[in-house]
Order: C-alpha cells, then structure tokens, then sequence
C-alpha cells in the first residue's frame, strides 16, 4: 500500500467503502497464500473485509484485473499490449 500514490491509494478507498464485493480475475489460478495477500490489502484499503470473488480469463495472457463497483484495476499484459497498439496505430 505505501507504493500507492496518496490521491490513488485514496480513490480506491472511496471505491472500496460503497462496494459489496471484489472481483479478482487473473489469467491463471492464483494460489491460495496470494488470494489471502490479496484479501488482506482490499480489506486494509476498504477498512472491512469485502467479499472476493475469483475468476479466471486466459485472455488476460498475465497479471490481475481487479473490480469493484464502477471502479476497474487493469494491471495485465492484454491491456498493456492493447495500449500500445493503438498508441502505435495513432503514433
């Protein structure tokens, strides 16, 4: 959490506060100490254990996307590859 910038670290506080659950999808199973890693920093952000749910898309090819509410994390290589793409595309 200390790496999280303060204005985004405070944002996914105010997303977290108004969610009833966590959807983690990642390309692969994640193991069971990650999700509890995982758990523990939502619950550390949101300030109360948020129900999460685990899913798996093969598309995602690595990394985590995580949603909650309105409010979307995309830290995977299909969305960093789709980037630049269309940077390429429009560069």
């Amino acid at each position: 959490m200390p790496a999280l910038p303060a204005g985004r670290r405070d944002a996914l506080t105010e997303a977290l506060a108004h969610a009833a659950q966590v959807d983690v999808c990642s390309a692969r199973a994640l193991d069971p100490g990650l999700q509890q890693r995982i758990e523990a920093v939502i619950a550390a952000l949101a300030g109360r254990c948020l129900k999460t749910v685990y899913a798996i898309d093969p598309a995602l090819l690595a990394g985590l996307r995580l949603r909650a509410g309105a409010w979307e994390l995309a830290a995977d290589l299909s969305g960093e590859l789709a980037a630049f793409a269309e940077f390429a595309a429009h560069g």
